[in-house]
């Protein structure tokens, strides 16, 4: 039996509404949206259903806020993220589209936009790391636990009934790099992968030949990623909102960041959830919900 290992724990986890702080006064006109993505990209289980949103939900509704609200002009999405799981990742980058038909959008790198960080990246008008930021690592991960000796040890037997017509690819027989079982799931992995490399042919108008020379994984700095064509500008947020007025025609722009406000209830909620399960540290990198994940990440 095989569990594929996720991450669920994220701090947007804990936040129900969006708040606004301007963070670099202007004139009181024109905007900049300052949005967050840091931690791993994947939506997260509320595990006492206190009902709040979860990572991805809050940055899709932060994104939507600033395409719909007339006073922001352009839009800097600051990233700290090693990556997450290709269907987060992908429907945000389908958000950033979204958003950069009507205004301009700028990555702004820090620590690391990685994997889906980069994924998300690519589709934006500009990116800016400073020359320390890690990106690229353009390639695709599924992790998968084998919990049978461990089942084994305690008394748990998982019986797995199928159809029987039709040779079912049950993905039990990944050990086996020969196997029919494996191949089907590599061909998933193919697929993704082949997305990932189209949007940073399209987002940065490269060729596929150039983007196959480094979508091997690889990890970049900042400067290493410029000289790449991977990123636009080395710098932090005082040139991100630089190119932001410049891609959007305006100037002395206030620059409001989009926080989440933290349900007290939740906090409590986190720590009853962590004092009742003290194996939470560990089930928390195994989904509760059936199915494979697979990750940009990297290797």
């Amino acid at each position: 039996m095989f569990f594929v290992a996720t991450s669920a724990v994220s701090d947007y986890g804990l936040s129900s509404d969006i708040t606004e702080e301007v963070v670099v006064d202007g004139s009181d006109g024109d905007a900049i949206a300052l949005i967050d993505i840091q931690g791993m990209i994947a939506s997260n289980t509320d595990a006492l259903d206190s009902g709040n949103k979860d990572m991805v939900d809050i940055i899709i509704e932060k994104l939507e806020r600033a395409r719909t609200t007339e006073k922001v002009k352009a839009v800097i999405i600051r990233l700290d993220t090693p990556g997450g799981t290709v269907y987060d990742s992908h429907i945000i980058a389908q958000k950033v589209k979204q958003v950069k038909q009507e205004k301009p959008v700028i990555a702004l790198m820090t620590t690391s936009a990685t994997s889906g960080g980069y994924y998300i990246s690519a589709p934006c008008d500009k990116i800016v790391a400073s020359e320390a930021s890690l990106t690229g690592s353009i390639g695709v991960i599924t992790q998968i636990t084998d919990l049978d000796g461990l089942y084994e040890k305690l008394g748990i037997d998982v019986y797995s009934v199928t159809n029987t017509q039709g040779d079912v690819k049950s993905m039990e027989n990944l050990s086996d790099p020969n196997s029919e079982d494996r191949a089907v799931l590599e061909q998933v992995l193919d697929d993704y992968y082949e997305g990932f490399v189209n949007e940073v042919v399209n987002g940065r108008d490269m060729t596929r030949e150039e983007v196959l020379a480094i979508a091997d994984g690889s990890i970049f700095s900042g400067t290493r990623a410029k000289e790449l064509g991977l990123v636009d500008e080395l710098g932090g947020v005082d040139k991100a909102i630089e190119i932001a007025e410049i891609e959007a025609g305006i100037s002395d722009a206030k620059v409001i960041e989009y926080n989440t406000y933290i349900d007290p209830f939740s906090n409590f909620s986190l720590l009853m959830a962590n004092k009742i399960n003290p194996l939470k540290v560990y089930t928390d990198k195994i989904s509760a919900d059936p199915g494979m994940y697979s990750y940009y990440l990297p290797k």
